[in-house]
């Protein structure tokens, strides 16, 4: 935490940045064990996403704006559900009211997060490194 906020005064990015707070380690497996969803707003979003990783790796629903790679990595109503940041009230209704449908997706982020282990991704990582020095 304290590495993070120095990074931010280093880089003069005090007024672009604001932390609401931080969760402590031990208590990320009670919090997405007790959650419907995962809310992740953004006004801009950029690289992969480690929230989103982790929201997927625990098999929750993300609600995530729609923006940046948020669009790339969610497919909408089937592996998260983006909305638009004046629209978050329905996304909300909406994991409320259709829990079949949430729990879809929460089995399709489920085989998502498998298909994309770390050690999937290396392997595949491995395989284009050999095409390319063969």
């Amino acid at each position: 935490m304290d590495e993070i906020k120095e990074f931010i005064v280093e880089n003069e990015l005090s007024d672009k940045v604001i932390i609401k707070g931080f969760i402590e380690e031990g208590d990320l497996e009670r919090l997405y064990g007790e959650a419907i969803a995962v809310i992740m707003p953004a006004k801009i979003s950029i690289a992969a996403s480690g929230p989103l990783f982790h929201a997927n790796s625990y098999g929750k629903c993300a609600i995530a704006s729609r923006v940046g790679n948020f669009l790339e990595e969610i497919d909408n109503y089937q592996t998260g559900i983006l909305i638009e940041n004046d629209r978050w009230q329905d996304a909300f209704q909406y994991v409320a009211n259709h829990s079949k449908e949430v729990a879809i997706i929460e089995n399709n982020v489920l085989k998502k997060a498998k298909s994309r282990s770390p050690l999937i991704i290396a392997q595949k990582h491995y395989d284009i490194y050999k095409t390319m020095v063969a």
